[in-house]
């Protein structure tokens, strides 16, 4: 999901990374990453819309059934979202879809 390799191979999460560019802060996470982090942590105090909008996924449909089919769309490939505008450098870009049997 992130862009580049994780600062060491026994790293339990995904900061700090290597080859993703940008100046990080002292714990390793690029001052946008660390901003995207607070935003999103006061917006989910707000409730979970105040964070769908934030993410860009307010009025989207995120899972869809149809029959025996759901199908789960990812934020991804969205154009909104500040959180996505913060993360962009630092993410694979494309819409990701997971098709699941039920």
């Amino acid at each position: 999901r992130y862009r580049g390799r994780r600062s060491q191979a026994s790293q339990l999460r995904a900061w700090p990374r290597t080859g993703v560019g940008g100046a990080p802060s002292m714990d390793g996470l690029p001052m946008p990453v660390r901003q995207a982090y607070f935003e999103l942590a006061l917006a989910l105090l707000e409730g979970e819309a105040a964070a769908e909008r934030l993410i860009g996924l307010q009025g989207a449909v995120r899972r869809e059934r149809v029959g025996g089919l759901a199908i789960e769309y990812e934020a991804s490939g969205s154009s909104g979202g500040r959180l996505r505008a913060l993360l962009a450098p630092y993410l694979h870009s494309g819409l990701a879809t997971r098709v699941f049997r039920t």
